[in-house]
């Protein structure tokens, strides 16, 4: 759907892919659990039909915000 949010995770040998997500909120929330797991070095972003919606440095500073 054109709508779905999903969180990619670059992770060795590939990347990863969470979702759908209806909202931002739900994919933020799934990428901050990423972070939290993976530690600093998790390279996580938030795409819609392929385009970045929120690219891994503002992912992060959203992540760190709400902490």
């Amino acid at each position: 759907m054109a709508n779905d949010l999903f969180v990619h995770h670059a992770v060795s040998g590939g990347v990863e892919r969470s979702g759908p997500f209806k909202s931002i909120n739900q994919a933020i929330q799934r990428a901050c659990a990423l972070l939290r797991r993976d530690g600093p070095t998790a390279i996580v972003s938030i795409r819609n039909n392929g385009h970045v919606i929120m690219d891994g440095n503002e992912v992060r500073k959203r992540c760190e915000a709400e902490h």
